[in-house]
């Protein structure tokens, strides 16, 4: 007959029940850390797509009117900039190759017409915010000697701009401020 006074060996109901809870609970801890870790990677990864398409968009704009000249007489259809004007929203180059280029924004988008043709050059997922978006061209009238008063500098513009990006798992649109300012490589200022 067994010797019920033995102590007995192995883990009672109640110690598996509290271990197997510490256990779940630790688990579903760790689990949604690592879910809000990989929500919160994903939303930084967004953000950084978003500002280097930003940065995509900004440097052609820079890299066209930095390789061009600035446009002082030519006007186009869509196009009308007015130098002078603290609200201007359009500036027209002449790029290297010789082709009048006009830059104007519209509503929420960014346009270039070429050749007889105008294209979005925004992304989709960027927005200009138009009351905040500018080009200051100075000086507003041409450099050129032959035209009086001669300014007798070289002509450099400035980009200003709220640019508003939709990120995926952001519910409000990212706004990124932009200024810079370019002046052409190309100028007709000669020497005196």
């Amino acid at each position: 007959m067994p010797n019920r006074n033995s102590q007995q060996q192995g883990f009672t109901i109640m110690e598996i029940v509290v271990a197997t809870t510490i256990f779940v609970t630790s688990v579903t801890i760790m689990m949604v850390l690592f879910n809000y870790t990989l929500q919160i990677n994903r939303r930084v990864d967004a953000l950084r797509q978003s500002a280097q398409g930003t940065r995509n968009f900004a440097e052609f704009l820079v890299r066209e009117i930095r390789n061009g000249k600035i446009d002082y007489v030519t006007t186009y259809s869509t196009c009308q900039p007015s130098y002078g004007s603290a609200q201007n929203n359009a500036i027209a180059i002449v790029n290297r190759a010789g082709e009048p280029e006009c830059f104007y924004a519209s509503g929420t988008n960014l346009y270039i017409e070429k050749s007889g043709t105008t294209s979005q050059i925004n992304p989709a997922n960027l927005t200009i915010n138009s009351s905040t978006f500018r080009f200051i061209v100075r000086p507003s009238t041409n450099a050129h000697p032959a035209n009086p008063p001669y300014p007798g500098i070289q002509p450099f513009v400035t980009i200003l701009a709220q640019f508003n990006t939709t990120v995926a798992g952001v519910s409000q649109p990212v706004i990124i401020p932009y200024q810079t300012t370019v002046s052409p490589d190309i100028y007709d200022i000669p020497h005196l």
